[in-house]
């Protein structure tokens, strides 16, 4: 027996990987987006066809409750190995982040990376107070003259 039958799940290493076998598992069903959702309601899951379909058209990992609703709606078997294959993914990316530091443009040397003080900006008026300023009283002209009208 080959490893292809043994193991149905594919693998995935990467989160746009996982999500292009989600893509492929959807497509192989036949099912629309809307009766991916209206089969995961009646399994009693929460996944709009606008959900699903922004699901599918990222690369990021999905959250686990979207992918076992789809997978449930699409009648997978062996979804407990798929939100598995999920966590393993999700797992190296923490792990990931947290040793990555972000890439700086320059690097710095230790005077270059001292504080250096901010000189204040110039004020272009008096400092702003604390209380709000109420709004101005309407004014009216100096003299009003009526106004006519007439009907006709």
């Amino acid at each position: 027996m080959d490893d292809a039958t043994r193991d149905p799940v594919p693998q995935a290493a990467t989160a746009g990987e996982y999500v292009a076998l989600l893509r492929d598992v959807r497509r192989c069903s036949g099912l629309t987006y809307r009766e991916i959702s209206r089969r995961a309601s009646a399994a009693g899951h929460w996944l709009p066809a606008s959900t699903l379909a922004t699901m599918l058209g990222r690369i990021t990992l999905p959250r686990e409750r979207t992918v076992v609703a789809m997978l449930a709606a699409c009648g997978v078997p062996d979804i407990e190995r798929w939100v598995g294959m999920r966590r393993d993914i999700e797992a190296r990316l923490s792990e990931r982040d947290r040793w990555e530091t972000p890439a700086s443009p320059t690097t710095l040397t230790p005077a270059a990376s001292q504080p250096v003080p901010a000189e204040p900006l110039p004020q272009a008026g008096p400092a702003p107070s604390a209380e709000p300023i109420p709004p101005a009283e309407p004014t009216l002209p100096a003299d009003p003259t009526p106004v006519r009208m007439s009907v006709v």
